[in-house]
């Protein structure tokens, strides 16, 4: 089926648009202020609030859980709040285990109702030539490196990690295990000045789990523009606001936090999945995301 969503007040990335999408069955066809010329079916959605739909971390899937419980989690850690997609992680203690783990943890998985992304959390120790080189082959679109104490990032030769993870470029995302504040801080900054004079590609912060990601971590864990952008070609996925002059010049975090009870409608891969208090809850509808190139579109 083919039709014309038109007038939409698309929220993305800080800007505020007029635009109308063609779409045929779940894909965008094309994107243009109006399509006026076109005889398709039109749904105008000029009295709502338009945001592409979100992607959420979370490192604590409870996957090991009954059914039930699973399903009330994600129906309201995700589904009730405009989460179409999950970025997660399985820890790593071995290099060896890396396959096996990541292949249970997808299987796990396979019955969720939105499409997830996974990544790995390792010891600073295991960051290795050998395990970089790993982690390419298996396509991990992002490595989450747990640092203990300061010292440890020294050790690490990071010249040759640089090397090893060209040309996929994981992105490498800190978790800090650090008690003491004043540590802890200088931790952060040496992170930060490492990974820049390496020239490696990083996550300057922790993630925040539950709330929609910014465009930048997407962008450098290659998510972007798989997922949480409507483009040409891409999937329809997005959640409608009621609309409201408190709320059109606004930014989209902003509108998660303060205006959730004014979200409606969340569409994914052409499917509502929740229409006002109503969630159609799909098991296996998700989908496993595979990265093909992280950080293919940051510049600099």
């Amino acid at each position: 089926m083919t039709y014309i969503i038109s007038n939409a007040n698309l929220l993305f990335n800080g800007k505020l648009q007029k635009i109308s999408f063609l779409v045929k069955r779940s894909q965008v066809v094309s994107v243009k202020n109006n399509f006026n010329k076109f005889r398709f079916m039109q749904m105008d959605l000029g009295q709502y609030l338009m945001t592409p739909s979100y992607v959420f971390f979370d490192q604590n899937l409870p996957v090991k859980q009954p059914f039930p419980e699973m399903k009330e989690y994600f129906i309201n850690h995700f589904i009730l709040k405009g989460c179409t997609t999950v970025f997660t992680l399985e820890s790593i203690s071995y290099e060896y285990e890396l396959i096996n783990k990541v292949k249970r943890m997808k299987a796990k998985l396979a019955g969720s109702p939105i499409d997830f992304v996974l990544g790995v959390k390792i010891p600073l120790n295991l960051l290795t030539v050998t395990f970089i080189r790993h982690c390419k082959k298996e396509k991990i679109p992002a490595l989450f490196i747990e640092i203990t104490k300061i010292d440890e990032l020294f050790t690490i030769p990071w010249g040759w990690i640089r090397e090893a993870m060209f040309p996929y470029n994981s992105p490498l995302i800190p978790v800090f295990q650090i008690e003491n504040t004043r540590d802890r801080k200088q931790a952060k900054f040496i992170w930060s000045q490492l990974m820049k004079q390496e020239k490696l590609p990083f996550i300057d912060e922790e993630l925040t789990e539950h709330e929609p990601l910014p465009v930048s971590v997407l962008k450098k864990t290659g998510i972007y523009p798989l997922k949480s952008y409507l483009h040409q070609g891409g999937e329809v996925s997005y959640n409608l606001y009621l609309n409201s002059r408190k709320i059109t010049m606004i930014e989209e975090l902003d509108l998660f936090h303060y205006h959730n009870d004014r979200l409606l409608v969340t569409v994914h891969k052409g499917n509502v999945i929740r229409a006002g208090s109503n969630v159609f809850y799909r098991p296996g509808f998700g989908e496993d995301v595979t990265v093909k190139t992280p950080s293919y579109f940051i510049s600099g």
